[in-house]
């Protein structure tokens, strides 16, 4: 096993299953998300703000699953339970967003493209 910060990291995650049960069910959600709208979102004139805002969000949601343990080294946040729940979750909420809009059509390439126009 990897030793990360004295502590197992077999020990501190995988022998609790909830710490990967959260980011599993937002993969099935996400799944059945995208098979009942057929990708598709409704056109309103509020669908570029709120897509805008998503990405902003998931971006928000994976920076801080990525940055926070190095910026508290002295907290071992690795270590913890409740934080190697939280991270799983906030970073597959991040990644779940960017398959989302890139499978609805609001990738990368449509702000930039709105934008030119």
């Amino acid at each position: 096993m990897v030793d990360v910060y004295g502590v197992t990291y077999g020990h501190s995650t995988y022998r609790w299953t909830f710490t990967r049960m959260v980011p599993y069910l937002i993969g099935i959600l996400l799944g059945y998300l995208l098979f009942r709208t057929d990708r598709k979102v409704p056109d309103t004139p509020n669908t570029r703000k709120l897509m805008l805002f998503g990405w902003i969000v998931g971006t928000a949601c994976a920076l801080v699953a990525l940055v926070t343990p190095f910026g508290a080294p002295d907290a071992n946040l690795h270590s913890h339970l409740a934080w190697r729940t939280v991270d799983r979750t906030l970073y597959t909420a991040g990644v779940a967003w960017v398959v989302y809009a890139c499978c609805v059509g609001y990738g990368v390439a449509q702000p930039v493209k709105g934008i030119e126009e």
